[in-house]
């Protein structure tokens, strides 16, 4: 029985580990998003300052902040699809987390079943030797 458990123990420590995993993933992945949004703001912030300079650049300028603008709303909205994917997952790992505490717990308790019905049989052959050595020695009296 405590086989049985401890595979299912195994089992769900490694879903638990393989849940964990997507969602580093997804953090990753929301990290680089991020990353990327920043390095172009920091972008946007050179070019202005370039744009400055020179009277081309700055008739330029006008479409390539359009353009800036458009991939700045396609990261924001992978950044929100990457967030709720990562919501999802935490809530996916903090289920299979309380599933393998389930299985830790019943495992515990049958441990702890086993360990008293052991301590229980030596009792009993200690009662017994105990008593059967009495009798011998009551008869031996008489």
């Amino acid at each position: 029985m405590s086989s049985h458990y401890a595979s299912l123990v195994r089992l769900n420590k490694w879903k638990v580990d393989e849940k964990s995993r997507a969602l580093g993933v997804l953090l990753t992945e929301a990290q680089h998003l991020a990353d990327t949004e920043a390095a172009l703001l920091v972008e946007i912030e050179q070019e202005k300052i370039a744009a400055a300079g020179s009277l081309e650049a700055g008739a330029l300028f006008a479409g390539y902040v359009v353009a800036v603008h458009a991939r700045r709303r396609r990261l924001e909205a992978e950044r929100a699809r990457v967030e709720r994917r990562i919501e999802a997952a935490r809530d996916e790992l903090r289920a299979a987390m309380g599933e393998a505490k389930k299985f830790e717990i019943a495992e515990a308790n049958a441990q702890a079943r086993a360990r008293a019905e052991r301590a229980a049989k030596d009792r009993a052959a200690l009662d017994e030797a105990a008593l059967n050595a009495y009798r011998r020695k009551s008869t031996e009296e008489l």
